[in-house]
Order: structure tokens, then sequence, then C-alpha cells
């Protein structure tokens, strides 16, 4: 558990750097999934979890993008979807002092946080899962261009068979347009299109924020978060079952040697 409390530090470095940010450049986000659910259960850490996640309303999204890529920061670096070699369709913002290796991807880089945008996706349920299931279905199929996904077989064709159609640049493209466009509709639900199909929910729900205590500093999150939790989690308060409570994003970590100089030796 020590590794997990170092590497918790390291993920609170970056997101104090990022709602530094934030505050800065008035740009409003919120803690999400289990980092939302430990800001209120723990007021801090899950003391198993081993990622951070923030989302932000389009626009703020597309706002820190621009500025980070301005920021010229000493240890911050960052990927978007157009990056190079970069499969995710969000953001991940990087410490590039050290080195840490997901499970499920094939790429090397540093500890990080991800950020993800809340896009307005329909006026109706219906309709909103209907979409959400289409980007799956794109995003899933540029995921399996450079990664192997441990998705069932019929799935794994019909990604492959999609697939023949577009170049991974081609699908990254078509993903991003989509979410570009459905961006500028105010539509009454909205949800983060790289979470789970429960996280579509009344756009009112992200209409305020708020700071909430979170290990030895205050995070911004959102101010109906009890409503947005249990919608998606249930009874979030409740703890899982200990053979739950384990890490399982990392294959590789190293807080004190940057990824660059791993990759060098490889």
């Amino acid at each position: 558990m020590d590794e997990i409390k170092e590497l918790h530090k390291c993920l609170l470095n970056i997101t104090k750097e990022i709602d530094k940010i934030c505050k800065e450049n008035h740009i409003q986000y919120t803690l999400m999934g289990g980092s939302l659910i430990g800001a209120i259960r723990h007021n801090g850490f899950i003391p198993w979890d081993d990622d951070m996640d923030i989302g932000l309303l389009y626009d703020d999204y597309k706002k820190l993008i621009s500025i980070l890529k301005e920021l010229n920061h000493p240890w911050l670096t960052f990927d978007i979807p157009e990056s190079k070699e970069y499969e995710e369709q969000f953001m991940k913002v990087y410490d590039t002092r050290t080195t840490l290796k997901e499970i499920k991807s094939n790429r090397v880089k540093g500890v990080f946080i991800d950020v993800f945008p809340i896009i307005p996706i329909a006026n109706q349920m219906s309709k909103a899962k209907r979409r959400y299931y289409y980007d799956a279905l794109l995003k899933m199929t540029r995921y399996n261009k450079t990664n192997n996904s441990k998705s069932s077989g019929l799935k794994m064709l019909i990604y492959k068979c999609l697939g023949m159609f577009y170049t991974a640049k081609g699908l990254t493209k078509k993903i991003q347009k989509r979410r570009e466009k459905f961006s500028k509709k105010a539509y009454k639900f909205i949800g983060d299109p790289d979470g789970s199909v429960k996280g579509i929910v009344p756009k009112a729900y992200f209409d305020q924020f708020e700071y909430h205590p979170f290990e030895d500093t205050e995070l911004m999150i959102i101010s109906q978060y009890d409503a947005y939790l249990t919608h998606i989690f249930g009874d979030y308060m409740q703890l899982p079952p200990v053979d739950k409570q384990v890490p399982g994003h990392f294959e590789i970590l190293d807080l004190n040697h940057s990824y660059l100089e791993y990759n060098k030796e490889v």
C-alpha cells in the first residue's frame, strides 16, 4: 500500500496543477467516477484506487487544451485524441518525471490523470443512448487499431470489419467531429462518452460547482454530486467486497525516473 500512497501524492500533484490553471483561467471542472466517490466518502482517494479522473463541460475542456498547448510547463505534458500514437478519445495529463504503463495499453508514459469532455448528447434518453453506443463502436474500433482489447470474439470481429474502412486517424477525426457537432447543441441530456452509458444525465447536474475537501487540499466537484453518483453507482457510500478493493490499472510504475529515460533504454 506504500506504493499506492506515493502514487496518490503524484496524482494529487498533477491535479493541483490543473486546479491552479483552471482557477487562473476561470474554468470549472469536477472530479469524476471513483475520484468523486473518494472525495465524498473518504475526503480524498479511495484507499486502493490508482487513478484520478476529472471532467469538464466541452467549452471548458477545449479552453483547457488551448491553455496547455501554450503553457510550456516544466513537468506536465498531455495527449489529446489527435496526438501521435495515442489511442484514446479524451485527454491525459502526465507527470514527465515518472514512468507508468497501463495494463491495457502498449504505451509507456508518465503517471497521469484522465480529463474527460462532458458533451451534450440528445433531448431524449433513448436517442442519447443510441448515440452513446455508436460513439462507443467507433471508439473501440479505433482503439483496436493499436491495442488488443479484452472484448468478446464477436465484438472483435465487428471492430475489425468496421476498421477495414477507416484508418486510425480517420476514426479519430470522425469521432471528434461528431462530438464537436453535438457540443454546439443545447440538449437536455449530457454525458461523458468515454465512460458508461449510465453517465448520461440531465444537464442540470452540471449547472453548479463547488470545492470539497480532498486529502490536504480542496478540489472542485459538481454541487449535485449525490444525484449524479446515485444515478450511476446506486449506494456509492457502500464499500465494495474486499476482493474488489485492489488497484488494477498499471503494469509498470516508477515514480523516480522519467519515461523519457525508459523509452531510450528499450
